[in-house]
């Protein structure tokens, strides 16, 4: 700003006058007009400038609701996960489960595809509990805890997926063993075979179909159906009602025990995913069927979702995150 002395008292001539701008001086031979100079009320203008930054923030703030709302709103995150259909059956564990049916009926039989492993590893454990099985003896050349970790050895990025070979006609139990991509219990590489020969683990200690073991003995699988191609690495399918059943039930906590080669992050304990917040989860998808479908399973402390979906993400992981904040906010009553 620059003040100016006149004969009357010392003025403030404000910057926003366009025909003196800050910092500038009067033209040679140019003189104010006589009179006292005039003063320039800026008030109106701070007014108008708080009012556009008030405006802005409340834009900002509506931006980022609205964002949060398509983050948690479940149609919204189907949507962008090409989830045409699906039925979501979730609530607290001790109580009948709250049905969520979109554009599909309530009783719909899905595939549970990879969501079958945490069933296998129940069935496991069941040998553990019985003294048939233990943890740390090997089977097929591994500890049975590196096969329910995907621990194993095999690596299907390196040298393919067994369980999906084309053309295979052999039950999954039966599938021989194959060479092994790391020596078993160094890391984790996702492993359907692992799970095809703790189901064969399964029948040769119990000495009776593998199916049948997890009818006698794994709680909450009364009604399901079983198919042996892939068998306990994703042969199981029923309602979202019927697995609810199943993941109610609380997990042994030697199943959870953190692997010593992952220190850090999220990791695959025996038969769940445990994700970065310690929620257990698991998803399940078959991809080139006529009738792709996305599974989905969530168990915190006091709470069980399950979501059944017709459709194909292209991100699995990015649908199983955006999946679980729409799930979690679902009314409980």
């Amino acid at each position: 700003s620059i003040g100016l002395q006149n004969r009357g008292p010392r003025v403030r001539i404000l910057p926003l006058l366009p025909f003196l701008p800050r910092n500038s001086r009067l033209p040679p031979g140019r003189k104010l007009p006589p009179g006292p100079c005039p003063v320039i009320d800026a008030r109106p203008m701070r007014y108008f400038r708080a009012l556009l930054i008030l405006l802005l923030a409340a834009s900002v703030i509506v931006l980022l609701v609205h964002q949060q709302r398509d983050k948690t709103d479940l149609a919204a995150v189907m949507k962008r996960h090409g989830l045409k259909a699906g039925v979501i059956a979730y609530g607290p564990p001790g109580k009948n489960p709250r049905i969520l049916a979109i554009n599909a009926p309530q009783d719909q039989v899905f595939h549970y595809w990879s969501l079958s492993k945490p069933i296998t590893a129940a069935a496991v454990f069941a040998g553990v509990d019985k003294g048939l099985v233990r943890l740390d003896e090997r089977y097929a050349g591994a500890s049975v805890a590196d096969l329910l970790r995907h621990a194993g050895g095999w690596d299907r990025e390196v040298a393919g997926d067994p369980a999906h070979r084309p053309g295979r006609s052999a039950r999954c139990i039966d599938i021989p063993a194959p060479a092994r991509q790391f020596a078993p219990g160094s890391r984790e590489a996702y492993s359907n075979i692992g799970y095809c020969l703790l189901g064969r683990m399964i029948e040769e200690r119990f000495g009776k179909p593998y199916e049948k073991v997890v009818a006698e003995l794994v709680p909450g699988t009364a009604g399901m159906r079983y198919d042996s191609w892939l068998g306990p690495a994703g042969g199981w399918s029923g309602t979202a009602a019927q697995y609810f059943a199943f993941a109610r039930h609380e997990v042994d906590p030697d199943a959870l025990e953190r692997p010593v080669y992952a220190r850090k992050g999220p990791y695959y304990a025996m038969g769940w995913r445990v994700l970065p917040d310690g929620t257990l989860s698991h998803y399940g998808v078959l991809t080139g069927t006529a009738a792709d479908q996305y599974t989905v399973v969530f168990k915190r402390p006091g709470w069980v979702a399950v979501g059944l979906f017709s459709g194909m993400p292209r991100d699995w992981e990015a649908a199983r995150a955006d999946l679980l904040e729409a799930l979690a906010v679902l009314p409980a009553g």
